[in-house]
């Protein structure tokens, strides 16, 4: 039983991690570690009451009305998860300041993450279908690795997304931004929640989008957030740190 939990763990956090690696390394020093910890924590336990939606969404017979899963999957739950994200970015403690784009994408790490860890627990771990072994089952692991990454990637980046609104003060915009990319983000992965015969398609496509969101916003749309003057000082720290490994590689040469 053990080895389920960690393999179900295992595809929720390591993709999560991998992502937010991308979106940090190159700031080190301009955010805050233990809020980054902190926000990726809140994130998992706000992920784990939208896994509860997600879940039940799955579970029933709403699935089989195409009307009413629209407007549940693709309007009230993308509403519900983006003004909670908006609400916790949105405290005063992080309004106006540059860095909480980094937390935004911290939040939304942790929300991803355990969206995929409760969905691997009721696959592999549901009567009836438990004694399947499915954890075992290579395409039920990359259709769970696939979830993972996109989980992961849309919700990191729709949270930097209201990371940077709270950080400009200029709200509203970016929340509709975060909605509308959640919003279509849950229209792809519709068909497969239905599990209709080409769902996989859909969820690559989600996948694909998802990823491609996030890497458009932790490229172009976070750098440019971020005040010209950190940005310079940043430039500056780089040079600096290659400058110094470039002596040390000629020393050490020299020697």
């Amino acid at each position: 039983m053990a080895f389920q939990g960690f393999i179900a763990t295992s595809l929720g956090f390591i993709p999560s991690f991998v992502i937010m690696y991308y979106l940090l390394y190159k700031y080190d020093r301009f955010f805050d570690d233990r809020k980054v910890v902190a926000l990726y924590g809140i994130g998992m336990v706000f992920g784990t009451i939208i896994a509860l939606f997600y879940a039940i969404f799955t579970a029933s017979a709403i699935m089989s009305a195409i009307d009413l899963s629209i407007l549940v999957f693709v309007l009230a739950l993308p509403l519900f998860t983006e003004l909670g994200k908006q609400t916790i970015l949105g405290h005063k403690r992080m309004r106006l300041k540059f860095d909480t784009v980094f937390y935004g994408g911290a939040l939304g790490a942790g929300i991803g993450a355990m969206i995929l860890v409760s969905r691997a627990f009721r696959i592999f771990y549901s009567p009836g279908i438990a004694d399947l072994k499915l954890y075992k089952d290579p395409l039920v692991l990359l259709t769970l690795l696939m979830f993972s990454l996109a989980m992961c990637g849309i919700h990191i980046a729709s949270g930097i997304l209201i990371g940077i609104g709270s950080s400009s003060g200029d709200f509203w915009p970016y929340l509709l931004r975060a909605l509308l990319l959640l919003m279509t983000f849950n229209l792809l992965l519709l068909p497969y929640l239905w599990q209709i015969e080409m769902g996989y398609v859909f969820l690559a496509a989600a996948m694909f989008y998802s990823l491609f969101v996030a890497w458009y916003t932790m490229s172009y749309l976070l750098p440019n957030s971020i005040p010209e003057d950190i940005m310079r000082k940043m430039r500056r720290e780089r040079r600096r740190t290659r400058h110094s490994t470039n002596k040390e590689d000629k020393a050490s040469d020299s020697d």
